[in-house]
């Protein structure tokens, strides 16, 4: 019996190696990838783009998944695509499991260590993914401004865009580089911005993305479109700061009850182990501790649902 485990043992240790392997081969070679992508494959980047315009409305929930996981992936600055994504974090999730099983871990633990890994994956790229989102929209209006000075100047919409990219910063300047790419490429200026606004989704590119095409349509002095959509946009963002601010009491707050009530279990499960106890080993207090976990979920939706500005 002995040997027969310790037979299992290295058999899951190998295991967990050979996955761990090919979590690092995947990630060097995504990151290979990304560094060659801007100057050997622009197509590539291209064709990854155009899966955001596909209408999946009736298409299956797998499909809808996939491109739902893609625009998040995309939109937080990854070049790895969505299926090597999912088999890292399936990768990372056994390789936990066989870990804790060699380790000799409690199967409790384990289980919803390897259970989470894949949901904690898709929090951290959707987080990454607003985190880039954010810092875009802090840095688009002065690329706007950049990009209405070129224009002014008599510079072509190609080269326009082309100043503004290398005057920004990161995430804008990826982006701005992507368009420039794209009309090198023999692209329209309308399909660049079409596909920069579904790509990142902004409610201020959808605005330039609006004022190219109609100036494209029925002509007009484009310099002075950018310099009135400049303005607008400055203002939409003093004006959502104000609206932050004055809601920034009542995030702190909530904040401040999900950090007292995760300390006081901690607390309680250090200080007193056999009074909490009863939460784990009951069913009554399974039922309790799932009341708890839910309704502390839907007041989070709830109240980032009325603190969410619309501008």
């Amino acid at each position: 019996m002995q040997m027969v485990l310790t037979t299992l043992d290295i058999a899951t240790f190998c295991i967990s190696s050979a996955v761990a392997g090919t979590v690092v081969v995947l990630a060097k070679r995504s990151g290979a990838e990304a560094s060659e992508a801007a100057t050997l494959t622009p197509t590539l980047q291209i064709r990854r783009d155009k899966r955001l315009l596909e209408n999946t409305a009736d298409a299956p929930l797998t499909v809808r998944f996939d491109q739902w996981l893609e625009s998040i992936l995309i939109r937080s600055g990854m070049t790895i695509d969505c299926v090597t994504y999912i088999v890292l974090l399936i990768a990372i999730a056994v390789s936990l499991a066989a870990g804790g099983y060699v380790l000799k871990l409690p199967i409790v633990l384990v289980g919803i260590a390897t259970l989470a890994v894949v949901p904690i994956g898709l929090i951290v790229a959707y987080v990454k993914m607003k985190l880039r989102l954010g810092k875009f929209e802090k840095q688009f209006p002065a690329s706007l401004e950049l990009l209405a000075r070129a224009t002014r100047a008599g510079e072509s919409l190609g080269n326009a865009f082309k100043i503004a990219a290398e005057s920004s910063e990161e995430p804008v300047k990826s982006e701005l580089s992507q368009c420039v790419r794209q009309m090198n490429l023999g692209m329209s200026p309308t399909s660049v911005v079409g596909d920069l606004a579904r790509r990142v989704d902004s409610s201020n590119v959808h605005l330039l993305s609006h004022a190219i095409t109609i100036h494209h349509e029925l002509g007009g002095r484009l310099a002075e479109s950018l310099d009135r959509l400049s303005t607008v946009i400055h203002s939409r963002s003093e004006c959502e700061q104000k609206i932050k601010s004055m809601t920034s009491i009542g995030r702190f707050a909530i904040l401040a009850i999900v950090v007292m009530g995760i300390f006081v279990l901690v607390y309680l499960m250090t200080a007193e182990p056999d009074y909490i106890s009863n939460l784990f080993e009951s069913s009554l207090g399974h039922k309790m501790l799932a009341y708890a976990a839910v309704s502390e979920l839907v007041g989070l939706v709830w109240v980032g649902y009325t603190l969410k500005s619309d501008l």
